[in-house]
This record gives structure tokens, sequence and C-alpha cells, in this order.
């Protein structure tokens, strides 16, 4: 069983990118800009567990999004699951390569500016708060996208997986199956 103690946060270069994104948030004024540098960081998350072969650890990506469709995980998802070596095989519809520069952990932990832990735990709470509500409020399935009048998977009445247009749910169906309350019989 892997445990918060067994993260890590890596960081990767990334070589060759395939795709350039620009995202503008103009309420917070900010710019994001991938893709359009050769030895671009990109960092996630990884569970190590000692003894085990390096392309099995576990990793967790979840701002794949960012390079575009070609950043869906392996069902389609706006994130990404699984283990190094699936992830580094991903990997190459975003760029030619992603090579490990070190690991980011304790510097994040340890260091950093009020400004960014206060962003950070705003950020948290956030999250904290859409969970909480999310039995009332909900959020697409597919992208996320939060809302009351968002449509529902017809077979989970319990989960009240929601989506907000007939083609998200078309496209989560590849992960969605698994845990579907229609196919729980």
């Amino acid at each position: 069983m892997l445990g918060l103690e067994s993260r890590q946060i890596v960081e990767f270069k990334i070589n060759g990118p395939k795709r350039n994104s620009l995202i503008s948030i103009p309420s917070r004024t900010v710019i994001l800009h991938t893709g359009y540098t050769e030895d671009e960081r990109h960092a996630v998350s990884i569970f190590v567990q000692k003894g085990q072969d390096p392309k099995n650890w576990f990793v967790v990506d979840m701002s794949r999004m960012q390079y575009g469709e070609a950043g869906r995980g392996v069902y389609g998802e706006n994130y990404f699951l699984g283990t190094l070596s699936d992830f580094l095989e991903s990997m190459k519809e975003v760029c030619k390569e992603a090579t490990i520069t070190g690991a980011l952990f304790p510097r994040l932990v340890s260091g950093g500016n009020k400004e960014n832990k206060e962003r950070l735990m705003a950020c948290a709470k956030k999250v904290w708060e859409r969970w909480q509500n999310r039995e009332t409020e909900g959020w697409c399935n597919f992208c996320g996208k939060p809302g009351r009048n968002l449509m529902s998977c017809g077979a989970c009445k319990e989960k009240k997986v929601r989506y907000c247009c007939k083609e998200h749910q078309r496209f989560d169906w590849k992960l969605h199956k698994y845990t579907c309350e229609k196919n729980k019989k």
C-alpha cells in the first residue's frame, strides 16, 4: 500500500515539444504558455516503493491538459494515473522525450515564498469545498466543468456521475464503464 510518505514531486524536462498551448485567464491577469521551448519543465507526483522496479512506480499528473488533447490519460481523462513506464510512453504524444531532471519534494515542502504557500492553501481549500458540495453542485466527469444543470449518467443513481454534454459522456465511457452502476449486477 502506498502512502503520502512515499510520494515525491519529480521534475521532467520536455524535449522536442509537439504541442504549443496558450491559456489566458483575464480575471487573474495570467497567461500560461507551454510547449514553446526545448527544455520546458513539467512536474508530477511519483509514489516510490523501495525494491520495486522504477518503471512500475506510480505517477499522478494532474496538469496534463496543458498539452491539449494529446495530454489526455489512458482512458481519455484529463489527468494521468499509471506507471512511470506508461507515463513516459504517453508523453510521446506531447514531446520527443521526457527525462527526469530531479526530485523537487524537499524544496517545495521546506522552501518557497509566503505568496506561493498562501496560493496553494487557497487552492487546496477551494478543492476541498468543491468536493464537499459535489452532491449539490457537481462537475462534469470528463472535463471537470462545474455546474448545477449537468446531465446525469442514467444508471448511476447513487454516485451522481454528471456530464456537461452527450459528447463528454460518450468520451468518458472508456473509463466510466468500469465503475458504472449499470455494470455492477
